[in-house]
């Protein structure tokens, strides 16, 4: 049971790992700190939730999307 993670407090380099194991196989350390830049979100300790990071990813996505939609209009 050591070997478990919290996945509410990962340090940023197991986070990349998780979600590399998990199929995002572009991730890096540093495209995760390309993200803090960008306002994605972290624990006061540093570590990331791995819930609200990817909730954050999907909202980018989201506005991303809107915002092409509205310059097609």
């Amino acid at each position: 049971m050591e070997n478990q993670r919290n996945l509410l407090a990962l340090k940023p380099d197991q986070l990349v790992d998780v979600l590399v194991k998990s199929g995002f196989r572009d991730m890096t350390l540093e495209l995760l700190h390309s993200d803090f830049d960008l306002g994605a979100p972290r624990n006061p300790d540093g570590t990331v939730n791995l819930i609200h990071y990817m909730a954050w990813i999907l909202k980018e996505m989201y506005n991303g999307a809107e915002s092409d939609q509205a310059q097609a209009d």
